[in-house]
């Protein structure tokens, strides 16, 4: 059975959420012993390390081969249309 891209993309993304999610609920409420600035960098540097593991991933292991976001384009998969 061939599933669209689209379907795996928005399954993929609903789990990203659910998994950042859990991870929040579960992070930030350890982190109430820090002052609100002490936490925002925290998670900025989170967000930050995440962002550079990502592209890092996607630049190795991603089907373009090295060229970036692997093919994908930077529409909103909702759209349809790659924005290239």
């Amino acid at each position: 059975m061939k599933v669209p891209q689209k379907v795996v993309g928005a399954f993929a993304g609903f789990g990203a959420g659910a998994l950042i999610a859990a991870i929040a609920f579960d992070l930030i409420p350890q982190g109430e012993g820090l002052e609100y600035g002490q936490l925002a960098l925290w998670l900025l540097v989170g967000g930050g390390v995440f962002i550079v593991s990502d592209a890092l991933v996607e630049s190795k292991f991603g089907e373009g081969g090295g060229s970036g976001r692997s093919g994908s384009s930077w529409a909103p998969w909702w759209t349809g249309s790659p924005s290239r």
